[in-house]
């Protein structure tokens, strides 16, 4: 039986998971209360790039409906006047080392397919890097 067949089942039936899911879920309880607890504490700081920030996201990796969200988001956004940038990690593409600004002839091997279609669709400026906080960072500086 295929993983995905199965964890569907366990998530939308009433399939109990194995026993090694239910330790590995756990686990994570575990790993993200630690560091839930540090950024409470000051181990860890949080980076807010001091504009508004909207983060669409889900458990679902794809085919869940984000990027057309983003771009009606997007759309709505602009059409009552506010500016609005997009930064995506690029999922499909190989940014480098650098963020990468979408343009017109961003090639998508470089920034992946829903970075290209966000920029097009949208007309708004859209940074590419794993690293989002660089992301926000570059898209602020050749906003201003």
């Amino acid at each position: 039986m295929r993983n995905d067949a199965r964890f569907n089942r366990i998530w939308y039936e009433d399939e109990l998971p194995a026993w090694w899911m239910r330790v590995l879920s756990f686990l994570f309880l575990f790993v993200t209360s630690v560091r839930r607890f540090l950024y409470r504490i000051g181990a860890f700081r949080s980076t807010h790039p001091g504009v508004p920030v909207i983060v669409i996201g889900n458990i679902v990796a794809g085919g869940a409906g984000k990027t057309p969200l983003a771009i009606a988001l997007v759309n709505a956004l602009q059409g009552r006047g506010l500016k609005v940038g997009v930064i995506t990690r690029g999922y499909g593409g190989k940014p480098g080392k650098e963020p990468v600004l979408v343009g017109s002839k961003t090639s998508v091997k470089q920034v992946g397919d829903e970075a290209r279609l966000v920029a097009n669709r949208t007309g708004a400026p859209v940074c590419v890097h794993p690293h989002r906080v660089y992301a926000a960072e570059t898209l602020l500086a050749a906003s201003s």
